[in-house]
């Protein structure tokens, strides 16, 4: 009996919840950790941007990605670390459609980062309504990537 996407929601679900509570191991020295319950809040946040922007993933996905790219901030605190997870995924997917996949997933999440550190100093609004929309204009342009980061990250200083 062939299966079919809903019969694999439940066993994604078992496969990476797991997945992602492994990276307490890295997170947990600097004071963050994920529950079950979070990890499932954070899978369903990436399954409704998958949705709202018509992109399809399988495993966790960027999820890992952002964590590791993210845990050892100084501006992720532990009482907000779940809210700004959601927030990054939500931003992560909604800017890789609005930048028309012209940056690698790996690409995009660095420069996330580092704009997330420095300027916005992890004022994740900042990162999504300012910097990340400079950097979309940027490339529509024609900017080289090098000049369109160096121009979205000018931006929070006009």
């Amino acid at each position: 009996m062939p299966l079919n996407a809903i019969d694999l929601v439940p066993r994604q679900l078992k496969t990476t919840v797991p997945q992602l509570m492994t990276l307490n191991d890295i997170t947990a020295p600097y004071g963050l950790s994920l529950t079950q319950a979070d990890a499932a809040l954070l899978l369903a946040t990436r399954d409704t941007a998958l949705k709202s922007t018509g992109r399809l993933e399988f495993g966790s996905g960027i999820i890992d990605k952002i964590i590791e790219a993210f845990y050892d901030s100084p501006y992720l605190m532990a009482s907000e670390y779940v809210e700004t997870l959601t927030d990054l995924i939500d931003a992560f997917y909604y800017f890789k459609n609005e930048l028309h996949d012209r940056m690698g997933d790996d690409a995009l999440i660095a420069f996330m980062r580092r704009a997330y550190d420095d300027p916005c100093n992890g004022a994740v609004t900042l990162l999504t309504d300012l910097i990340l929309p400079s950097l979309a204009s940027a490339l529509d342009q024609g900017m080289p990537f090098t000049r369109a980061a160096k121009y979205a990250l000018s931006e929070v200083e006009k």
